[in-house]
């Protein structure tokens, strides 16, 4: 629900603002309590997954590495 959609339905300013209002505290009334903590683990684990690909990369480059050797 935007601002836009009541007001293309022909709402007033004032009852907009309120339903805003209420509508802004239903959002947050909705989110989990650790909500911050979750979104921090969050960053951290997708930060933590991008180190991880970046070292199977680099064990990938010494797999071919000693397959060259073995090949020689």
């Amino acid at each position: 629900m935007t601002r836009e959609f009541l007001e293309n339905l022909g709402l007033e300013k004032e009852v907009i603002d309120q339903i805003m209002k209420e509508h802004g505290k239903a959002i947050q009334s909705a989110k989990p309590q650790d909500y911050d903590s979750l979104k921090e683990e969050n960053e951290q684990l997708k930060q933590r997954i991008g180190e991880l690909e970046g070292t199977v990369e680099e064990l990938k480059g010494y797999k071919d590495q000693l397959t060259e050797k073995d090949i020689s």
